[in-house]
């Protein structure tokens, strides 16, 4: 569900992929911080209104495709993932690539610690609890709901339940799926938690994104990116692109090996598995 936040500006439009829960918790206070030139759009998962929410990341890019070139047939355009979210970004970058469109710089906001696709994660009552609780808090200490198209009353319980069907629907496929290699140019924006894998021996993500990537570390938690320090976030996006047009980095085929015509084919598969491991 692609919901414009800021639709003017000269700059390439941003598009901003959802995590688990569904949503992504950005607005107009945030798209003012990225400048009055920058259009800002984001993809929230199918499901608020009670449709059935997608099933697959593959689901979702494919409809996600189709919303973005919507608005830009040939781009340039900016995709940006949060959280799990970052595994359906660099699937629809792909996929954007693939179509033909201009890419600028992939920006991910705390990934998961492992790309691999693993078995699909079972829904405890636990994770639906916290689920619900984080909804909830933000949508109540929020002063506008900006990321729905429609007003989200917080105390409808119909409208919650939606809300937690949506999240769980996304941790389900996100867990079980794995990216497919991907040779663009990639800003990665980690909090404090999130940063000791990308600089550790093991490097789990270096399999999957074959170019290095710049790294800004920022020094708060996870669950602060997007709530206490959103607007910090912003900043940094901005700064980021502004640094990637200094470097003149030109357009890379994104997830396309040397050789090949068409980029890899989706893999639901564990990476072990992958890897021939």
């Amino acid at each position: 569900m692609l919901v414009p936040i800021q639709s003017s500006g000269t700059k390439p439009p941003m598009f901003l992929v959802h995590g688990n829960t569904g949503f992504m918790p950005v607005g107009t206070a945030f798209a003012r911080v990225l400048g009055p030139d920058q259009p800002v759009y984001v993809l929230n998962a199918r499901g608020f209104d009670g449709t059935p929410p997608h099933e697959t990341v593959a689901d979702m890019v494919d409809e996600y495709l189709g919303e973005v070139l919507s608005v830009t047939s040939t781009g340039p355009l900016i995709v940006v993932g949060m959280c799990a979210g970052s595994l359906v970004a660099l699937d629809l970058a792909t996929e954007l690539a693939a179509k033909g469109c201009e890419m600028g710089p992939l920006i991910l906001m705390d990934p998961p610690r492992v790309p691999y696709g693993k078995e699909a994660v079972e829904v405890t009552d636990e994770i639906a609890r916290q689920l619900y609780e984080y909804t909830r808090g933000v949508i109540t200490n929020q002063s506008k709901i900006w990321f729905m198209e429609q007003p989200f009353d917080v105390n409808d319980p119909e409208q919650l339940h939606n809300a937690i069907v949506t999240g769980m629907a996304a941790i389900t496929a996100t867990s079980k799926f794995t990216p497919r290699p991907f040779l663009g140019t990639v800003e990665l924006i980690l909090s404090a938690e999130m940063a000791p894998p990308f600089f550790g021996r093991d490097r789990p993500w270096h399999k999957i994104l074959l170019n290095p990537p710049v790294i800004h570390a920022m020094p708060f938690g996870h669950a602060e990116m997007l709530q206490k320090h959103r607007f910090d976030v912003a900043r940094l996006v901005r700064m980021a692109l502004q640094w990637n047009a200094r470097r003149g980095t030109a357009p890379r085929p994104l997830g396309q090996r040397v050789g090949q015509e068409q980029p890899p084919a989706r893999m639901q598969q564990p990476f072990s598995q992958m890897a021939g491991e």
